[in-house]
């Protein structure tokens, strides 16, 4: 059993996760598998409380019970088993299933990847529409929300991109951003943490500035210039190019609610890639301005403090979700460029009770 495990482990590490973190490592000992989080592989200005690891774990975790029933196994998970071992995000108990069954998502787990190129605008067919939407829910605290009216659309790529401006206006998230960018070729295909440059799907021009716009002088002094604004307004168009967008949001903020976020997530983003869609999580903005909204210190102006709070509003009201906080959102649509997918390491994977 322990080689299937291992085997449905190196498909299941291809789940998304913030700038391709990966911020996991495994014990397995015969049929037990224990999942832990590596609090230091993303970085905790946009990952506060590990929010946004919790719902790559929440993926991963999604891959695992896809491809288990493809190699005849049922797993059984655990979440956050062990109060005096805060990263152990889950165990799973591995059995021998009575029928082994291919999953119909299984083969698009490899497919998936963030596509940020320009989509079509064209509308998402209403039967598409509805399958994407057949989700299973994780738990009752979970919403999933779907806007395809083109003003709607445009509101939200608008507010959506203004994290553009603020990141390179931002000394802390400008040294985030750009520590995480891989830009050579080898260690890209090694599989190594972080964005490969080419992934960003930047013009070429618009590439060779990125060389020495990574160097906060420089950064700043373009912003001067307007460049952090131009580079918004950019995305705010490439944004509007979707065919709709889609929100995932909750009662509470919970581990347990991030990590079935993930859950959600890696399910509708399967469907949408077995359908011939393209998705690109656009959240930046959320994070920001829930960091803002707790109270967490993050170095901004009080103007793109006061925007990045006004902005998550208006995602909000355009989704016309008033109780709930948003965990994600997502512009979704066709494309007849396939993006360039992340590589990943092997499993970081040790023998162990």
């Amino acid at each position: 059993m322990e080689d299937k495990i291992r085997l449905i482990l190196n498909q299941a590490v291809f789940a998304p996760s913030g700038d391709n973190s990966q911020p996991w490592k495994f014990t397995l000992n015969a049929n037990k598998l224990k999942i832990y989080n590596l609090p230091n592989k993303d970085h905790p200005l946009l990952n506060f409380q590990q929010r946004g690891s919790y719902i790559a774990h929440g993926a991963l975790v999604e891959n695992i019970n896809i491809l288990s029933s493809g190699f005849g196994l049922k797993a059984d998970f655990k979440f956050f088993p062990k109060s005096d071992e805060k990263d152990l995000i889950a165990i799973v108990d591995f059995t021998n299933a009575s029928v082994r069954t291919d999953h119909e998502l299984a083969s698009s787990i490899i497919l998936r990847h963030t596509n940020r190129k320009a989509y079509k605008s064209t509308e998402i067919e209403l039967d598409i529409q509805n399958y994407i939407l057949e989700c299973k829910y994780p738990n009752s605290n979970l919403n999933l929300h779907w806007i395809s009216n083109r003003k709607q659309i445009e509101k939200i790529s608008i507010a959506s991109s203004k994290m553009e401006k603020i990141a390179l206006e931002t000394k802390e998230l400008h040294h985030n951003f750009f520590k995480d960018i891989i830009w050579n070729k080898n260690d890209y295909k090694s599989g190594k943490e972080g964005l490969y440059i080419k992934t960003l799907e930047l013009p070429i021009i618009i590439e060779k500035i990125f060389k020495f716009l990574k160097y906060w002088p420089i950064a700043k002094m373009l912003n001067t210039l307007g460049f952090s604004s131009l580079a918004a307004f950019g995305n705010s168009k490439l944004y509007s190019k979707s065919g709709a967008y889609i929100a995932i949001s909750s009662k509470s903020t919970t581990q347990i609610d991030y990590i079935q976020c993930g859950i959600l997530m890696q399910n509708l983003w399967l469907r949408t890639t077995n359908k011939g869609l393209s998705l690109q999580p656009v959240s930046g903005i959320i994070f920001i301005a829930q960091r803002l909204l707790l109270g967490l210190p993050l170095k901004l102006t009080k103007e793109n403090a006061k925007l990045a709070i006004n902005q998550y509003q208006v995602i909000k009201n355009e989704f016309n979700i008033n109780n709930d906080e948003v965990l994600m959102i997502f512009r979704v649509g066709y494309t007849d460029k396939l993006g360039i997918k992340s590589y990943r390491q092997k499993p970081y994977l040790v023998n162990g009770k």
